[in-house]
């Protein structure tokens, strides 16, 4: 067995699995309420015959098709019913059986994992940190990652959409990477993550629209878990103002009960690659004395935004109905931030997204109270006064224990149109948290 120093596997497999990566394999499955899509690949005989199997979940009626292409959609299955599925090859050589629900779902199924699936056990139960960028050829791309409780949260699955987000295929694992943003600039596709919870911040890129990844450089180094501290983040916007590249980045910890703001930046003109090219701003602490401050532990999962006055604030979310609101200094980004004010902000209490239209105007994005089964959109002119512009998904008529549309990112779409990509869980997830779906959705604005 040779050794691997790129990001990108095809799949990532741990190193006392190595064997199964010339199994059959499902990448990706998209279940609706009558059909299932699934795509799959073999890279241990890619031109031998391969048959799909099909079963009723326990049922042991096994059900057989020619598998003739990379993708199969599975029609004419019952509602709200689980199947068992696996590939087999011409030699008898199966893949891992896989597990799915059909059901009603909003939006288009970009990837699924069914909540008792054990494909990636070794690393994670649920889908986590959607987010979507468009590449200058057109093609959209969608990252997340895998998450369980104690899990080691180290590993991302890249897709890719050549249609406009009607339909998306699998591109390639990413391993280590958490909590991934993926950008364009100049051309190039990027990837900002963690290795892995409070692990190293990383940066690697594709030069072939997201299929293959360059092994990825260290921006700062993390700390390791048992610390119970180091960067922590989510699929945040990463902006473009004043010649330079701007993100938010927490640093602290559940565990640890503290998080401190950072805002990290770059030259547009530099190389991307360099780890010394790259500013982190001096590290701002919740401080309990602020205003209207809380007892908590901070502000976290930042959005940097342009703001009215040519600055930089940093949005973040705080607590029910607030928002932290912070302000830097394009002029010096090795400035700490100072505070302005804890905002009355209707979707403070979970990862709210924030960005600035063409127009000039602000749309955020976010779940309203009491839970995360209602997806809104906000507008605002001046990032302080925000007034309702509609619901994007209300299930409010649906338990907020087992259901959610959260954690969005978006991007505009020209001037009247946002596509978003939502983590999603409906139909049988483990609970609203435990999500199984990533979707995606078109927003007219």
């Amino acid at each position: 067995m040779n050794g691997h120093s790129a990001w990108s596997y095809t799949p990532y497999l741990p190193f006392d699995r190595k064997n199964e990566a010339l199994l059959p394999y499902i990448c990706r499955i998209a279940p609706y309420e009558n059909f299932v899509e699934i795509e799959w690949f073999d890279n241990g005989a890619e031109n031998a015959d391969h048959t799909l199997c099909y079963s009723v979940r326990s049922s042991g009626e096994w059900h057989k098709r020619r598998a003739d292409g990379k993708r199969i959609t599975l029609h004419c299955l019952e509602s709200d019913t689980e199947y068992e599925i696996f590939i087999e090859r011409e030699d008898g050589v199966r893949s891992n059986t896989r597990l799915v629900r059909t059901g009603n779902v909003l939006g288009t199924v970009i990837n699924y994992l069914h909540p008792e699936d054990p494909q990636y056990s070794f690393v994670g139960q649920y889908l986590c940190s959607p987010s979507i960028v468009r590449l200058d050829n057109g093609a959209l791309i969608a990252t997340m990652d895998l998450f369980q409780k104690d899990g080691p949260r180290n590993l991302s699955l890249v897709f890719r959409s050549e249609d406009d987000g009607k339909s998306w295929h699998y591109l390639t694992d990413l391993f280590p990477c958490f909590w991934g943003t993926p950008f364009v600039h100049n051309g190039r596709l990027y990837m900002l993550s963690v290795s892995n919870k409070y692990g190293d911040l990383l940066l690697g890129y594709s030069d072939d629209s997201g299929e293959t990844w360059s092994a990825p450089i260290a921006l700062m180094r993390g700390s390791c878990l048992a610390s119970r501290k180091g960067f922590h983040r989510a699929p945040m916007p990463i902006i473009k103002h004043g010649g330079r590249i701007w993100v938010s980045l927490d640093f602290g910890g559940w565990e640890s009960a503290q998080m401190d703001t950072t805002l990290v930046s770059i030259d547009e003109n530099a190389d991307l690659t360099l780890a010394e090219n790259w500013v982190f701003s001096e590290p701002l602490p919740h401080d309990k004395t602020w205003e209207n401050a809380l007892n908590i532990m901070g502000g976290l999962e930042g959005n940097a935004i342009p703001a009215p006055d040519g600055n930089i604030v940093t949005m973040l979310r705080y607590n029910d109905n607030k928002a932290l609101v912070l302000k830097n200094d394009v002029i010096d980004p090795h400035k700490q931030a100072s505070f302005v004010k804890i905002l009355d902000f209707p979707m403070g209490h979970t990862k709210f997204e924030v960005r600035r239209h063409p127009s000039g105007k602000y749309y955020a994005v976010g779940n309203t109270l009491p839970g995360r089964n209602v997806l809104a959109m906000y507008i605002s002119d001046d990032l302080e006064n925000w007034t309702f512009e509609r619901n994007i998904a209300d299930y409010s008529h649906m338990s907020v224990k087992t259901t959610a549309f959260q954690y969005p990112d978006f991007m505009f779409n020209g001037e009247n149109e946002i596509l978003l990509v939502s983590r999603t869980a409906l139909n049988g997830a483990d609970t609203f948290h435990n999500n199984n779906y990533v979707t995606f959705h078109r927003v007219k604005i």
